[in-house]
């Protein structure tokens, strides 16, 4: 069976990573190649499982992604569990409002994927929201 391959292309608009960090790591030797390119103007094809290891890098890391860019292969990628409808998220965690996701996904702070928002990045968007109004508060 024939695994299907990406292009450094499809690899960015499946994750919303930036060229640059797609060419570190696989500089780096960190993306599984099917097919490493044979010189300039040619491509490299990489293996499906690279969406798992870009988003994992984008996730640790301070890197911005393009936010408008949707993960046609999250769903997936990633456990149902993990995305939930505002209106669970609302339900689950009291001082998370509509406005507050629609500003998050607007700054690129909070991946959102067929109607649905990642719920395990909640607690640390929380946590900084609130630092920021202490430092507003006191300045």
């Amino acid at each position: 069976m024939e695994e299907k391959t990406l292009t450094r292309r499809q690899l960015m608009d499946r994750t919303g990573a930036p060229s640059y960090v797609i060419d570190y790591l696989r500089v780096n030797g960190r993306l599984p190649l099917i097919r490493k390119p044979k010189g300039s103007g040619d491509y490299a094809l990489y293996a499906q499982k690279c969406v798992r290891i870009v988003l994992d890098h984008l996730d640790r890391g301070t890197t911005k992604r393009n936010s408008s860019a949707v993960a046609t292969t999250l769903g997936d990628v990633e456990p149902a569990e993990r995305w939930q409808t505002a209106q669970e998220i609302a339900a689950q965690f009291t001082d998370v409002t509509e406005e507050k996701l629609t500003t998050w996904l607007h700054d690129g702070r909070i991946q959102f994927y067929a109607g649905k928002y990642r719920v395990d990045m909640l607690p640390r968007l929380l946590e900084e929201d609130e630092r920021r109004e202490e430092l507003a508060y006191y300045h």
